[in-house]
């Protein structure tokens, strides 16, 4: 069976359920102060296989800030790393896209939920061949 995970904008919950209908953890509205806090609540009920928005992007400070070499974890970005942005998982979680393998070592803007991830390209390119994919990801359990 495979699952979806969504956001409930109004709660700020992760929900994780079947394409007709979602299941709503019991936390409590008052512990959830973030996406992030809500998933790492649900780290054990993180589902193995999801479906989401897949994006590229490359190294350019049109995209990036100040410093596009260096993700929001600190890593140092180099030819051949396989880097996902995602506003949720934590730094250093493992992920299958199309069976590659990668490592979520960086953000998006915060405007993007948990849904939407977001590989590095070295060049702009390749980024702009990749487009916008709706695809099935492997999670691999982070650790917390």
């Amino acid at each position: 069976m495979k699952l979806l995970i969504t956001i409930l904008a109004c709660a700020s919950i992760i929900a994780v359920g079947e394409p007709k209908g979602l299941i709503v953890p019991n936390i409590p509205i008052e512990a959830v102060k973030t996406e992030t806090i809500a998933l790492e609540e649900l780290s054990n009920n993180i589902p193995n296989q999801i479906y989401a928005t897949v994006y590229s992007y490359n190294s350019e400070i049109s995209q990036c800030d100040s410093d596009p070499t260096i993700t929001a974890s600190g890593h140092h970005l180099t030819a051949g790393d396989r880097i996902v942005a995602n506003n949720c998982l934590p730094f250093g979680t493992v992920v299958y896209i199309e069976e590659i393998r990668y490592a979520v070592e960086d953000r998006m803007n915060s405007r993007y939920g948990c849904e939407v991830y977001d590989i590095w390209m070295e060049s702009k390119e390749e980024s702009i061949k990749w487009g916008k994919r709706y695809l099935e990801i492997t999670i691999l359990s982070p650790v917390l």
